[in-house]
């Protein structure tokens, strides 16, 4: 990981090596040089439109133009080195004005986001370097042809030795005003004017207007008085008059006043001015000023030569300018390209490396002074919803509005941090005791509690926090963020809101972490099993289909039910791959199935399956089934998803869109868990439900528990009203199985009926199945 100060070299060598060269080519030679040398990779180029201006890492005779355009124009995403094969390769844009942009490719590592952070940082300092390249090697062949018309003029060596003086001011990076100062100086002097002023148009984004009377000159209104000096930036913006007219017209303008004229002076402000000449001053290739000599002298002629020197000096003035902004802008590019390296782009937080880089700092400074410092991991606990269900405009907006809430809680001294997705960490340097840490992170929740307000909706994130302490639970950043990580996973857990580390805690959370690292590669290593539970109808006793039921083949734990690993799996975002897989794998056994002959299954058995909130929440999860179905050959009302009341009110307007589109394919949808969610009812009549799945919780008591009972009638009943299919989970013995039957319940699944099964054993079932003697329908 690149830390700040790495970025930074990184970043300032790259500006020297940019800078310094002798022209535009030889600036993007080097910088691809440098590039490829700073970031390990193999080649790079430079591109200019559809042009390949220039590339790096390739031998001679090949041509990577082809490549390299395909990258850039966003069709491929790795270019084909010989010796080196596949390398990924990244692009970043340089100048969207000149259509330039950098390829850089490497084999083996794709780029980090901080890698890219810092190449787009580089990226614009070479753009920066290029455009002042440009210009200064326009000025400088302006100034050589004005050196060459200046040396003409044998007679005014003055002036050579003038304007000598200022370009030393200039390419030893004088201050600014005394750069100008110079100028207007000079040019007073040498054609004997009484007035030199250097204005910029509105005051010039430096807010500079200058104005100079030379030494030893008398100054206007007061004969035979001496004075000089100049008025320091902030002075009043450009008079209209001959200086004007030369930033209207870009050119030099003279002006003059005879008896017979009626107009102003030259030189509005001066009145005693009779003649004055003013030159343009050019930045950035624009008249955005001028330079202005005055005299009260009238008819006062300005010959070639006198023109020739003002429009000399004005164009060393427009040069001084242009460099004084284009080192302030290359000083900016730098400090933002050095934040970029450090701060999270969404939120403008520290980022990790930048977080590390102060972490170290502290720690090293509390050992020195043997004080604690303490480190709080918090991470949101609802903002996963947000983003599934209102999108990530929403999420990000959140996440933006998360750093001021939380400063509000800390310390001017105190360092809050964006790691990543929607962890935060606060680092505190000082710290009297661990129970002050608690109370700081007990603040900062509190103040996530009140809800953050986005286009007029109320969302509410919360969050759980991990606190470590050094140097009681570790001595170094590392140690302390993974100890914080534990802490903070046993809250979220556990709903504690705070938990402070310490090493009981690691015991039962590494395992688990361990769990959740091995849950990425189960699906890959084969160790995820489906077993298959039974459904029939409660009235004789008949198989009408199957449950698929997630299992985990641990290869060192043995076989782990859902309860096990679906929380973690749904923490870490992976439920929904999961949920994919299990639809896949169970049509394709259904599938196999229909197949065989020789087992007793029933011809119209269907398959049902549990479907996560995140999936049924995915807009694609649709086409996803639809496609699942015809891989696998098997008709739509042969397959039933089973969503909880929970899942469906997360989102009820896009849950019933999906449901819809579901329905319409022919798929049966049913309601599971029915009777333990919230305020459903009201959807359900909309809904395109065909079954509604009693919650076991109620039946496995309802023979002894009266409430339970009641609750069981009265959704069957509801169920009938509805013309809804009913099933009850979790019947356990032959006196529920009748009772729910002599209630009006359909079906029925259970261990009175059959535990779940693996696909192999359950032909087997069926073939040594006895179908249970029932008592009459009372």
């Amino acid at each position: 990981m690149a830390t700040s100060d790495w970025a930074t070299q990184q970043l300032a060598e790259f500006l020297a090596v940019t800078t310094t060269a002798a022209d535009e080519h030889v600036a993007v030679v080097h910088a691809l040089e440098r590039l490829v040398e700073s970031f390990g990779a193999e080649a790079g180029a430079f591109l200019r439109g559809d042009l390949v201006v220039a590339s790096l890492g390739w031998t001679v005779g090949d041509d990577p133009e082809d490549q390299l355009l395909g990258v850039a124009a966003g069709e491929q995403s790795s270019v084909d080195l010989p010796g080196a094969g596949p390398c990924e390769a990244t692009v970043v844009p340089v100048d969207r004005d000149e259509r330039t942009m950098l390829v850089l490719a490497r084999a083996g590592e794709a780029f980090s986001a901080d890698e890219v952070a810092l190449l787009r940082g580089m990226a614009r300092v070479l753009s920066l370097a290029l455009r002042l390249l440009g210009a200064l090697i326009a000025e400088r062949r302006q100034a050589e042809e004005n050196a060459r018309l200046v040396s003409s003029l044998r007679e005014r060596q003055a002036l050579l030795e003038r304007l000598s003086a200022v370009q030393h001011r200039i390419s030893s990076r004088a201050p600014l005003p005394d750069v100008l100062n110079a100028i207007t100086n000079g040019v007073a002097e040498l054609l004997g004017n009484e007035l030199a002023v250097l204005q910029l148009a509105d005051g010039g984004p430096e807010g500079l207007s200058l104005s100079v009377t030379p030494p030893g000159a008398p100054p206007l209104g007061a004969p035979g008085a001496r004075a000089g000096g100049a008025r320091r930036p902030g002075a009043a913006p450009v008079s209209p008059g001959v200086g004007a007219q030369a930033i209207r017209e870009n050119r030099l303008c003279i002006g003059a006043m005879g008896p017979e004229a009626t107009a102003g002076p030259p030189f509005p402000g001066h009145p005693e001015l009779r003649s004055a000449m003013a030159a343009p001053v050019r930045i950035e290739g624009k008249a955005a000023g001028s330079l202005v000599v005055g005299t009260a002298r009238a008819g006062r002629p300005y010959p070639p030569s006198e023109q020739a020197i003002l429009t000399a000096f004005a164009e060393h003035a427009g040069i001084a300018i242009n460099d004084a902004r284009a080192v302030q802008a290359t000083k900016k590019a730098l400090d933002d390209a050095k934040f970029q390296a450090t701060h999270d782009e969404l939120t403008g937080l520290p980022n990790r490396a930048c977080f590390y880089e102060r972490a170290d700092q502290v720690l090293s400074l509390a050992g020195r002074e043997g004080t604690s410092t303490a480190i709080l991991l918090f991470d949101l606990n609802h903002f996963k919803e947000i983003n599934d269900t209102l999108g990530h405009k929403y999420g990000d907006r959140v996440l933006c509005e998360i750093g001021p809430r939380l400063r509000q809680g800390l310390r001017q001294s105190d360092t809050l941090a964006r790691l990543g997705g929607d962890e935060f960490c606060v680092l505190l340097p000082r710290v009297e005791s661990r129970r002050s840490a608690l109370e700081v992170a007990e603040r900062i929740l509190i103040l996530l509690e009140q809800p953050f307000y986005v286009e007029g909706m109320a969302l509410v994130v919360e969050a759980s926090c991990g606190v470590a302490i050094a140097p009681d639970d570790g001595g170094d950043a590392d140690l302390l963020l993974q100890r914080a990580d534990v802490a903070m996973y046993v809250a979220k857990g556990s709903h504690m809101g705070v938990v402070a580390y310490d090493d009981e805690l690691n015991t039962n959370t590494v395992g688990r972490l361990n769990l959740l690292g091995e849950m990425r590669t189960a699906v890959q290593k084969g160790q995820y099993v489906l077993h298959y539970q039974p459904k029939a109808s409660l009235r004789d006793g008949r198989v009408e289909g199957v449950e698929a039921l997630l299992r985990w083949q641990h290869p060192t734990l043995g076989l782990l039910p859902p309860t096990e690993f679906i929380p973690l799996a749904e923490h870490a975002g992976l439920i929904r791959p999961l949920t994919s897989w299990v639809l896949d794998a169970a049509l394709e056994q259904l599938a196999n199935w229909r197949r065989q002959t020789g087992i007793p299954l029933p011809d119209r058995l269907s398959m049902a399956i549990n479907v996560s909130a995140r999936s049924l929440l995915d807009d694609t999860f649709p086409h996803q089934v639809v496609a699942a179905l015809e891989r696998w050959g098997v008709p739509a009302y042969l397959l039933g998803l089973e969503i909880t009341e929970s899942t469906i009110m997360s989102d009820p307007p896009r849950a019933r869109r999906l449901l819809g589109e579901l329905a319409e394919s022919g798929v049966k949808v049913a309601i599971d868990d029915f009777g333990t969610g919230y305020s459903s009812l009201s959807y359900l009549k909309d809904l395109p439900v065909t079954e509604l799945k009693i919650d076991k919780s109620f039946v496995l008591d309802m023979n002894t528990n009266p409430s339970d009972a009641i609750i069981v009638r009265s959704v069957i009943d509801l169920g009938r009203n509805l013309g809804l299919f009913t099933v009850a989970e979790g019947i356990e013995d032959r006196q529920t199985w009748e009772l729910l039957r002599d209630l009006g319940c359909d079906c029925g699944q259970g261990y009175f009926l059959a535990k779940p099964t693996p696909a192999d054993a359950l032909g087997n079932w069926f073939a040594t199945r006895e179908v249970p003697k029932l008592s009459a329908v009372r």
